[in-house]
């Protein structure tokens, strides 16, 4: 089974709601007020051709926390593109551990194991799947993944049979 035959990629559900994308000249705080209204996890970052260069997820705010100078913070978040702000990030992860650096990427044509073994290698819970042209087409989420397996075993439940028959009382008797 391949990606692209998952019944529940939110581009098969929303086929005419194409994924929200953002410049990688975008602001830090802009990008994170769209994560915010939208209520999204994640938003793939794409380079001026519209290919897609990273995945920014809401979880990689942490590096504000580990600033110790509250008006480095502010400028960083005013004026920081979200390019800028993911080449730190990669440093950073560089030189502190053993994960890859970047993304997690497929195509529709990508084999579902060789998905999650990716998943796995690179520490994460959602990849960005591309066409051919290296354009974003969805983010996919292992939840996806689950969702569809479960909706393919579930079978419907014909309800219990009655282990009593109920009939209804007499009328009231007026003495």
């Amino acid at each position: 089974m391949t990606v692209g035959e998952l019944s529940t990629l939110p581009t098969v559900e929303n086929a005419n709601q194409p994924q929200l994308t953002a410049p990688k000249n975008a602001f830090l705080h802009s990008v994170l007020a769209v994560l915010h209204e939208r209520q999204l996890p994640c938003i793939p970052i794409l380079d001026d051709d519209g290919r897609v260069l990273s995945l920014y997820q809401k979880s990689d705010i942490a590096f504000l926390s580990r600033a110790t100078n509250p008006d480095l913070v502010i400028n960083n978040f005013a004026n920081l593109t979200i390019f800028e702000v993911i080449q730190q990030q990669q440093m950073n992860e560089t030189s502190t551990g053993p994960a890859p650096t970047g993304f997690c990427q497929c195509y529709l044509t990508t084999n579902i194991k060789d998905l999650l073994d990716s998943m796995i290698n690179y520490r994460t819970s959602r990849s960005v799947c591309v066409d051919e042209t290296g354009g974003c087409v969805c983010v996919v989420e292992v939840k996806d993944i689950l969702r569809h397996f479960l909706r393919a075993t579930a079978q419907p439940q014909s309800p219990p049979a009655p282990t009593s028959v109920l009939r209804p009382s007499s009328p009231p008797v007026d003495v």
